[in-house]
């Protein structure tokens, strides 16, 4: 895996500080580094996310990733993580700022890591991949997998959306709709529809469309 700087952007976006590049190289974030602790005192017992190592056989870790590691909190929220800030993002907010990026990608490399609602799942920040400036698709870790999103994508949202307003996720997730509903609606419209979503069924990329989506009172 190449090398991660998201923990050394939180590092300076939360904290103010930098790490110094050295003869080391951090086992967490794989990046050079002068400071260094023991990585047999950093990692709790607790800890079993060594996929996520750069350099799973290192001894060493840098002051930004021991930060990391005891700010656990930061787990707790989703993110837009960029050189010179860390962004926290509310769940309702996420959709236009996807909408943004995507149709105008943003001239600075930066890191999306979106959390499912729950208990604290893997290491986001670690798992996460690097979006190049300007880049149209948009990689975003959302939990445990790396989903590309695109204009498609945009179009997936709408559609899901639209269909929405006459059903419930569940009908929309097995594609098998209310025939009363139906007859009320134009065929060509909800087939039209149907098109677009049918080939994400089951895919993360429907389901983090639906998670983003504004929760109304008695939506599944």
């Amino acid at each position: 895996m190449e090398p991660t700087f998201t923990t050394r952007w939180f590092y300076h976006a939360l904290e103010g500080k930098i790490v110094s590049p050295g003869a080391h190289l951090c086992s967490v974030c794989g990046l050079p580094t002068a400071e260094t602790e023991l990585r047999s005192k950093v990692l709790r017992k607790t800890f079993s996310d060594y996929d996520v190592l750069r350099i799973r056989s290192g001894k060493y870790v840098c002051p930004a990733c021991v930060w990391y590691m005891d700010h656990q909190a930061l787990r707790l929220k989703s993110w837009w993580l960029t050189q010179r800030e860390a962004r926290s993002v509310q769940r309702t907010e996420w959709l236009k700022l996807l909408q943004d990026h995507i149709q105008e990608p943003p001239d600075e490399e930066g890191y999306y890591l979106i959390r499912k609602p729950g208990p604290i799942g893997k290491h986001l920040a670690l798992l996460a991949p690097l979006n190049l400036a300007g880049h149209p698709v948009r990689r975003v870790q959302f939990d445990r997998q790396t989903l590309s999103l695109d204009r498609e994508w945009l179009s997936l949202v709408e559609a899901s959306h639209c269909l929405r307003e006459y059903f419930s996720w569940r009908e929309i997730l097995r594609d098998c709709y209310e025939s009363k509903v139906l007859s009320e609606l134009s065929i060509e419209e909800v087939m039209a529809l149907r098109k677009v979503v049918k080939p994400w069924l089951g895919t993360a990329h429907l389901e983090l469309a639906i998670q983003l989506w504004t929760k109304e009172e008695g939506d599944e």
